[in-house]
């Protein structure tokens, strides 16, 4: 009960949240629809820049990624209680609220620094990969800058993906100790650490991960084909109630599916995959402290 209450306060924070995106592109939204008025006024080619909507739009990420957070922390805490307390079953969602609201802080603050630290593990592995480019470039006069090179879109993911998904497979484990034992953040990603060094812990955290990205993928699947009406009738409503801007209409109807999608995703896939974590903490904490 208290996951399905996390998760619609989510979603109608997220909804402040697109309506705060489209509050800092509607400008740049009003001035593409003029340039098509214009355009099909002197019967000329009006091309579409989509980069100039979404960079404003972008504006409102930080409240997004506040609102995932907060509900991971939220989720995280619960299902821990859930799996350490035989209990947990029979509370009701205001008693398990009480009994998690004293670490969800604690817990938001692991995601905050385990987040700044997967960046900070993408961008030196960026910076590296820039570094030996350009000494390729002085060294041997090869271009790979070049749009035949290695820094295509695709090629810059995955120069940034390896060092971040092993950071962030090291510290899968914080968030459960944080919420089990309560500890400190930088305790907390320490404790993951020296966990997932051991052999034992990558059968759990695969097994964790597949839960976890099965759950959601299935979900997010299912969930965008059954949505897709949803587009067309966001866009017509947005259309004939809300404006005459077809671009705006368009993003709205683009965002329907995909929020519809995102929130049962977090709904039906975040809590066995944090339950599965937090088993894993406590099966490797007790292991360590065996040997």
């Amino acid at each position: 009960m208290l996951v399905l209450c996390t998760v619609a306060l989510a979603g109608a924070a997220g909804l402040l949240a697109t309506a705060l995106a489209f509050g800092l592109a509607w400008p740049r939204f009003t001035e593409a629809w003029h340039d098509l008025l214009a355009a099909r006024r002197s019967e000329d080619s009006n091309p579409a820049h989509p980069e100039s909507v979404l960079l404003p739009g972008l504006g409102a990420l930080p409240a997004v990624l506040l609102i995932a957070g907060g509900v991971g922390a939220v989720v995280q805490t619960a299902c821990a209680l859930c799996v350490t307390t035989t209990e947990a079953g029979r509370m009701g969602a205001r008693r398990l609220w009480r009994r998690t609201r004293p670490r969800i802080g604690r817990v938001a603050a692991v995601h905050v620094l385990r987040g700044a630290l997967v960046l900070a593990a993408a961008l030196a592995s960026g910076a590296l990969c820039l570094g030996v480019a350009s000494m390729v470039d002085a060294c041997t006069g090869l271009d790979p800058f070049s749009s035949e090179g290695p820094f295509t879109p695709n090629g810059i993911v995955l120069m940034l993906a390896p060092a971040a998904v092993l950071v962030r497979a090291a510290l899968a484990l914080a968030p459960a100790a944080g919420a089990v034992d309560g500890l400190a953040p930088g305790a907390a990603l320490r404790r993951s650490w020296s966990l997932t060094r051991r052999r034992a812990a990558w059968p759990w955290l695969l097994g964790a991960c597949l839960v976890g990205a099965g759950c959601a993928g299935a979900v997010w699947l299912l969930v965008r084909r059954a949505a897709a009406p949803l587009h067309a009738v966001v866009r017509d409503t947005a259309l004939t109630h809300v404006t005459p801007n077809t671009y705006v209409a368009y993003a709205a109807g683009e965002l329907a599916p995909v929020a519809a999608a995102a929130l049962l995703c977090a709904a039906l896939a975040l809590p066995p995959a944090h339950t599965c974590l937090t088993a894993a903490y406590l099966r490797l904490r007790a292991d360590a402290a065996v040997d």
